[in-house]
């Protein structure tokens, strides 16, 4: 096992083994013994001075590689055959997998950094990792790529930790393309010869009568856009591998997880995915007549749900602002003497925090509108909203950016895209009011 790893995995032994400590005096209540604590301070000190032995040797391996006649040190690295991190065995368990991943993660990181003080002698597997080309290729832009294996975690905790995206009607796009344009029906109504862009059906006795119909398609054409994540590790942060890779990772995942709920819902479709407040095909309820300001009434509930479209009411659910809350548990229907309230969680008001609403699940996300301001709620059925993703992480460091604060400034790229299935609302075959598969209610200020 390389050196460096071997230290790291021994400091997080020891540093595991004092916690274990602390934690089962805890659980029982009482003080460190005397045996506990000499035990604990050995340890600090064996941490400690593998930390030091850690700091020594990196710099050690740093001015190995200067020549003072500034020759391209030759690279002596017997770590080229050999990926980040652990090496996978069989049988590990999944705490032992992620382990690995957030140390080959941090050993990734460990060596970009390196690659970035002295150029001269990059690590081999990053060189293997480096793309060639031209600009869509990640090497012109200084940076490397991320393994597979790590890369497909990060991805993978994106979509978990989204609340949006792992909703929407995932389209992949391969890894030799940064775009793709799909067909689809342009259908803006459901009467009779609109339905599916301009099809038709006729009865037999109607067949005199029939003309030739076709399907009306149109073009959706869906454009990688760049998501940048920046994260800053300091000198001591990098010192650890299985530190900074699961700290980053979890970083990583959040902060791009964010963005790309955010733009999903409020996305300008300039640079970023199209969000379905700014599509066509978004329905907007107007607010009551004299409604009074930052409020949301039964009305606006049944009027919003009369407007999604048929076959997405099924799936549909309500995304809430969660300050949208107290005006929903007070929300009543008058009636005569008495008003009788609209919402109740299950088992009433004791019972689990946000429950249904006309039989639709309700999900408080932090990207909703302020009570009051359009978007502040929404019925939404996620499926209609198409999300082109396109695996593989790209990466680039600088050591200059964060200088002087001694940090390491580390930048990841995701590409992503989005729209709506729909470009604009649909006119029902009866009826008037145009219908959607997202639906929000007018500003009440």
């Amino acid at each position: 096992m390389n050196r460096t790893l071997q230290l790291q995995q021994d400091r997080t032994a020891l540093q595991d083994g004092i916690r274990a400590t602390l934690a089962k005096a805890a659980a029982e209540k009482r003080i460190l013994s005397a045996e506990e604590i000499t035990a604990i301070e050995t340890s600090e000190a064996s941490a400690q001075a593998i930390t030091n032995t850690l700091n020594i040797e990196q710099r050690m391996a740093v001015a190995s590689t200067m020549h003072t006649d500034h020759r391209p040190a030759e690279v002596h690295n017997n770590a080229e055959n050999r990926d980040f991190g652990p090496a996978k065995r069989a049988g590990e368990t999944p705490r032992e997998a992620a382990y690995r991943r957030q140390a080959a993660f941090g050993e990734f990181m460990q060596c970009v950094k390196q690659a970035a003080i002295t150029p001269s002698a990059i690590d081999p597997r990053l060189q293997k990792r480096g793309a060639l080309g031209a600009n869509e290729k990640v090497g012109s832009e200084g940076g490397f790529l991320v393994g597979t294996d790590v890369s497909n975690q990060l991805l993978e905790d994106i979509h978990d930790v989204g609340v949006l995206a792992p909703l929407c009607t995932e389209i992949p796009i391969s890894s030799s393309a940064n775009a793709t344009t799909l067909k689809g029906v342009d259908e803006t109504s459901r009467v009779d010869g609109s339905r599916f862009g301009g099809v038709q059906a006729y009865w037999s006795d109607e067949a005199g009568a029939t003309t030739a119909t076709k399907p009306k398609f149109r073009e959706i054409e869906m454009k990688l856009r760049k998501l940048f994540a920046l994260f800053y590790a300091t000198d001591e942060t990098v010192q650890d591998a299985a530190q900074l890779g699961a700290l980053a990772m979890r970083a990583f995942a959040e902060e791009m997880a964010f963005k790309v709920d955010a733009a999903i819902l409020e996305g300008t479709g300039g640079g970023q995915p199209q969000g379905v407040l700014l599509s066509g095909s978004l329905i907007s309820v107007a607010k009551q007549t004299g409604q009074a300001a930052n409020t949301i009434l039964y009305e606006n509930i049944v009027e919003m749900e009369a407007r999604m479209t048929a076959r997405s009411l099924a799936r549909a659910a309500w995304f809430i602002n969660v300050n949208c809350m107290p005006q929903l548990r007070l929300m009543t229907i008058p009636g005569g003497t008495a008003s009788t309230p609209v919402f109740l969680p299950p088992n009433g008001a004791a019972g689990a925090p946000f429950g249904t609403l006309l039989g639709k699940a309700i999900q408080p996300i932090e990207h909703c509108s302020s009570v009051g301001t359009k978007g502040d709620i929404i019925l939404a059925d996620w499926s209609q909203y198409l999300l082109a993703t396109k695996g593989g992480l790209q990466q680039a460091e600088s050591m200059h950016v964060q200088f002087l604060t001694g940090e390491m400034t580390y930048r990841f790229v995701y590409r992503v895209d989005g729209q709506t299935l729909r470009a604009k609302a649909l006119t029902p075959y009866k009826g008037t009011g145009t219908l959607g598969a997202f639906v929000v209610l007018d500003t009440r200020a």
